[in-house]
């Protein structure tokens, strides 16, 4: 399963919401894509706001939605 964050450079929620998601494939078998939307006009224009930004399959966590408990509850959602 992919786990995508979309962030951009020198963000320090971004790089909060990173190490989440890196303690956490200790437990879950997943692959994390670190898209920066500053790479594409949509994305900046529909996450510029919002970053950090975590997709996993059908599910989009917005920054004020994001912390440990969530991340793995969608996570754990996903893989079963």
């Amino acid at each position: 399963m992919k786990v995508t964050l979309y962030m951009k450079e020198r963000c320090a929620l971004c790089d909060e919401v990173l190490d989440l998601l890196s303690l956490l494939q200790a437990d879950y078998p997943f692959a994390i894509e670190e898209v920066d939307i500053y790479q594409d006009e949509t994305l900046l224009e529909r996450y510029h706001l919002d970053i950090p930004v975590v997709r996993i399959k059908d599910t989009l966590l917005k920054a004020g939605e994001i912390d440990i408990i969530t991340l793995e509850a969608a996570i754990k959602s996903q893989l079963s």
